[in-house]
């Protein structure tokens, strides 16, 4: 219930229109409006669950483990108008204490750490290690009983043991996402959460084996589908979800390379060791680019013709693949400033413009992706065949809100920052600064639809929408100067 109530739709929050930041008489952000039941609802069920899953900390059982994972998703409710970050008006303009970055990552820590995904995950892995001692005490048992070895494998692939493992590797993928996010150590170490059919596929040949000691699943997550060349739409709609199936474990996968790249980097590791791991964090990506990449960008620009499952999907995949690939250019950037990789590959990096590459790529996707998934006034983006809290846009379809309110505030800074660098270049109006404006919008519109599911989303867009503001404002004020002089 309390993640359910996240989509609420009894207020005017949960069905206000975006309007355009640049007018100042009206008020965009929705800051004015008052609490209503829905914010009532949200934050007992958000206070009752806490309490219930409290109450059952010391319960070993896969139902409480599900339900720790289900409301580590669900954001506890902010007021929007506590953020302590009102528009900037007048003067205000001219004082910008803060950087927007630390703004946006204040008002997100502010938002508290959520440690039920982690509790979860711990708990889902001490069940299964019991699961499977237990199961051999079985089998061995049995052997010794002389019972059938056919029935032995019926047991070990009953029901219960696939939803075991399924809720299982669950666990392991939201934890490391939220770990490298987070920039924390995963819950479950790449040695007790290897896939053992990865490993068991090169027993016969120790080099194989060692490789596949070294690797966390990668054997198994990019090898076993190997294509000719990447699936383009318009094509079967099995045929796009199986490769949406297909996508998502190679997204983990890089999120998985990016804890072990920071783990290696602040325990201090041997340069050679890191730089393996920021080229096996590369590796991920450009496979994802080489045999995903078309497809999705296919999706993006013929985002209305889409299925509306499909729309969904795509969205929420690569609505987290591209906050991993700007957490990569950080973590990249990072380690060759700190002299943490080895020198040469650094320098090499910095001449191709690697970090911006990376940086650019991403936040131009991350604007392109806001702007099909929002609602639209024409009704284009519409999901006819879902439940009407969601029907408006396939952005409001993500249950894990936090991840795209982190993308979406991720791209819009970057975006930001490189419209102040063109601006700083003499680009004041047309060209780069215009169309980097224009891209910055469609995230904040992007964060403020996200808002009716979380305040702290209102709160984010709140931020970036005072700095275009005070950019908008700067532009004028240059203009206005320049006119002044030319009639002296």
């Amino acid at each position: 219930m309390a993640f359910t109530t996240q989509w609420a739709q009894g207020s005017r929050k949960s069905q206000g229109r975006y309007g355009d930041p640049d007018e100042c008489d009206e008020d965009p952000l929705g800051r004015g409006l008052s609490d209503e039941f829905d914010k009532t609802l949200q934050v007992s069920l958000w206070n009752q669950a806490k309490r219930a899953l409290d109450d059952c900390a010391e319960t070993n059982s896969f139902k409480v483990a599900m339900a720790e994972i289900l409301f580590s998703l669900t954001l506890k409710y902010a007021d929007e108008q506590g953020d302590g970050h009102e528009s900037l008006q007048g003067d205000e303009h001219n004082r910008h204490v803060m950087d927007t970055e630390l703004r946006i990552q204040t008002a997100i820590d502010e938002g508290g750490h959520s440690v039920y995904l982690e509790r979860g995950a711990r708990r889902l892995h001490v069940l299964k290690r019991r699961s499977e001692t237990f199961e051999k005490l079985s089998k061995g048992k049995a052997r010794k009983e002389r019972i059938n070895d056919e029935r032995d494998v019926h047991e070990g692939e009953s029901e219960e043991k696939t939803t075991m493992k399924l809720v299982y590797w669950l666990a392991i993928m939201f934890d490391t996402i939220a770990a490298a996010v987070a920039e924390r150590p995963v819950t479950v170490s790449d040695d007790e959460s290897k896939e053992h059919s990865a490993e068991g596929a090169g027993n016969s040949n120790s080099s194989t084996t060692s490789e596949s000691d070294e690797r966390w699943n990668d054997r198994y997550i990019i090898r076993r589908h190997q294509r000719l060349a990447p699936l383009r739409w318009p094509c079967p709609e099995e045929a796009i979800a199986r490769e949406l199936r297909d996508a998502a474990p190679v997204k983990v996968l890089l999120f998985r390379k990016l804890t072990g790249i920071q783990s290696l980097s602040s325990r201090g590791a041997s340069q050679q060791v890191i730089e393996d791991a920021i080229q096996d964090g590369l590796s991920v990506y450009l496979h994802w680019n080489l045999t995903y990449g078309p497809l999705f960008q296919d999706c993006i620009e013929c985002h209305d013709s889409l299925p509306a499952n499909v729309q969904s999907w795509y969205v929420c995949l690569l609505g987290h693949w591209l906050l991993a690939v700007m957490i990569l250019a950080d973590c990249v950037r990072l380690a060759d400033e700190q002299d943490l990789s080895m020198p040469l590959r650094a320098r090499d990096r910095a001449e191709a413009g690697l970090v911006e590459e990376l940086r650019g790529t991403a936040m131009r996707a991350v604007s392109d992706l806001a702007r099909v998934s929002t609602p639209r006034e024409d009704g284009m983006s519409r999901l006819t065949e879902f439940h009407p809290a969601v029907t408006e846009g396939a952005l409001l379809t993500e249950p894990w809100t936090m991840m795209l309110i982190r993308t979406f505030s991720m791209g819009g800074t970057l975006l930001l920052n490189a419209m102040k660098k063109a601006k700083n270049s003499g680009s004041f109006e047309g060209g780069p600064v215009t169309e980097l404006y224009g891209r910055c919008e469609d995230c904040v519109r992007a964060l403020w639809y996200l808002g009716r599911k979380s305040g702290l989303s209102r709160q984010v867009a709140g931020i970036l929408v005072d700095d275009l503001r005070h950019e908008r404002l700067q532009k004028l004020n240059i203009r206005t100067q320049s006119a002044e002089a030319g009639t002296f």
